[in-house]
């Protein structure tokens, strides 16, 4: 099963089966990146037919943050992109930390006469 298939399954149903055979299927690996790219989460896999195929169960994840995920996915596919994207942009940095406090002594007294 080609990528394009898989992405055509996820189409905003709530609930998505999907059976593949894993010795046959390369793309089985990516599947689950493929639903959590197009706002699904796994809620179980199960191995069958004498551990030749797999079956992924997932449930549409209708969190504002895999909503959006969904969405960047969708309008990057539209665009001729691929599926996942070449890599997720790092955190941000850490905050830095505070000015190191002033001596009790600051600012300079005026010189004494």
């Amino acid at each position: 099963m080609k990528s394009e298939e898989i992405v055509a399954l996820f189409d905003g149903r709530g609930r998505i089966e999907l059976t593949l055979n894993f010795l046959k299927d390369a793309i089985s690996r990516n599947v689950e990146e493929i639903a959590h790219a197009l706002g699904y989460r796994l809620l179980s896999t199960e191995v069958t037919d004498s551990r030749t195929r797999i079956r992924y169960c997932f449930d549409r994840d209708d969190a504002p943050l895999a909503r959006r995920r969904a969405e960047l996915t969708i309008a990057r596919l539209r665009a001729g992109g691929p599926v996942l994207p070449a890599w997720e942009p790092p955190p941000p940095p850490p905050p830095s930390p505070p000015p190191p406090l002033p001596p009790e002594s600051w600012p300079p007294l005026p010189p004494s006469r």
